[in-house]
């Protein structure tokens, strides 16, 4: 008669086995981890150039409606600073009402470009939003978030040429900020409406 021996694994070889496989879980979990940062590094870098380059072109947009001597304000005062004030044409698109008696545009709301810290009964409540103020009949938009810097020059007060600077920047809710160092757009754009004087 044979006798057949039934072996199991010993014990030793149990923990070795759980302990590496331990490693290898922790290994991977660690390596999904890192993956998800960046993935979500990346996703808020391409997010904030996105609405940054949105952003300014809106801007630029309707400072194209404008001329030169209808820019009234840059940063307070002077021709260099971080807000912008400037009339629009009027937005009621009869033919009677888009230019004057003297076949001019016709100029009627004054549109202020700023970035936050936020005003009393203001729709821009958060730090570091640029912010799109009619101040004509009082209403606000919201343009872009994340903005840590804004800053609009011209080469003197009638120039109808307008240097916009905007710099991006998030921080993430682990305290982190992306991208370190905060992206900036820089765009140029001229006032295309002529008055004559």
């Amino acid at each position: 008669m044979i006798k057949i021996m039934r072996q199991g694994f010993t014990l030793i070889e149990v923990i070795i086995v759980t302990a590496i496989s331990v490693i290898v879980l922790f290994g991977v979990f660690g390596i999904l981890q890192a993956s998800n940062k960046q993935l979500e590094i990346i996703h808020t870098k391409m997010s904030l150039e996105e609405n940054l380059r949105e952003a300014m072109f809106k801007m630029a947009q309707e400072i194209r409606q404008t001329t030169g001597n209808r820019i009234e304000n840059i940063g307070g005062g002077g021709n260099s600073g971080a807000t912008i004030d400037f009339w629009i044409p009027v937005p009621d698109p009869t033919a009677s009402a888009l230019a004057d008696q003297n076949f001019q545009p016709a100029f009627s709301n004054i549109i202020r470009y700023r970035r936050t810290p936020p005003v009393l009964d203001d729709s821009c409540k958060e730090e570091n939003q640029l912010c799109r103020d009619d101040l004509t009949t009082g209403k606000h938009a919201i343009l872009a978030n994340d903005i840590t810097d804004l800053h609009f020059s011209r080469p003197n007060a009638v120039s109808g040429f307008v240097t916009m600077t905007a710099s991006a920047q998030r921080k993430l809710s682990d305290g982190r900020r992306v991208p370190e160092e905060p992206i900036q757009t820089t765009m140029q754009v001229q006032a295309r409406n002529t008055v004559s004087s």
